[in-house]
């Protein structure tokens, strides 16, 4: 079902990517290792599975910046049940991932349940590593809400330092516990 968020992510989607081009394709698929499959992926048909865009970081999210912004690969995330959900940019030079809206709190989140049977869940450092890996596991987008999701799951991690990043990122903040200052009690 088509409701008015997917058509706004369709429309907003085309109307602020291009398409590949081969320099793009091979940066991704010869140079970083992307199976070219990985780049055609489209559970639906919107577009094009991967969109060339000029992208800003703003916090933890991108906007789309055409005049002025930095060259990122973009793509459409979906929901728990693989509906349109937002847009997630990775801009390589600097090596970040955001998401444009922060509708999902992981990029590969419609994937979550079938992934459970089969061993670890595989969380990524970035969509680049996503993509290596042929779109199977997921990128945390909002570490709070995907600690939720993901807690009791056994996860792996990239490598070690991604995993050891994992776990600060995963855990949560110990409480502060106050302690009343005890007062000098006279006997009456």
């Amino acid at each position: 079902m088509k409701g008015p968020v997917s058509t706004n992510l369709k429309a907003s989607f085309l109307a602020n990517t291009k398409g590949l081009t081969q320099v793009q394709i091979d940066w991704l698929t010869r140079r970083n290792g992307v199976p070219p499959l990985a780049l055609a992926y489209d559970g639906d048909g919107y577009g094009w599975p991967i969109g060339a865009a000029k992208v800003e970081r703003v916090g933890r999210r991108f906007q789309f910046r055409p005049e002025d912004g930095v060259g990122a690969f973009v793509v459409i995330a979906r929901d728990d049940l693989g509906g349109p959900a937002d847009l997630v940019a990775y801009e390589p030079k600097a090596g970040w991932t955001a998401p444009w809206l922060g509708a999902v709190p992981l990029l590969g989140l419609q994937d979550l349940l079938a992934q459970r049977d089969d061993g670890p869940l595989r969380v990524h450092r970035d969509m680049l590593t996503w993509l290596q890996d042929d779109r199977a596991g997921v990128v945390i987008l909002a570490p709070g809400e995907a600690r939720r999701i993901l807690e009791g799951l056994t996860l792996q991690a990239d490598d070690l330092a991604h995993g050891e990043d994992l776990r600060r990122l995963l855990t949560p903040p110990r409480p502060r516990i106050m302690v009343p200052a005890l007062s000098n009690l006279e006997a009456a």
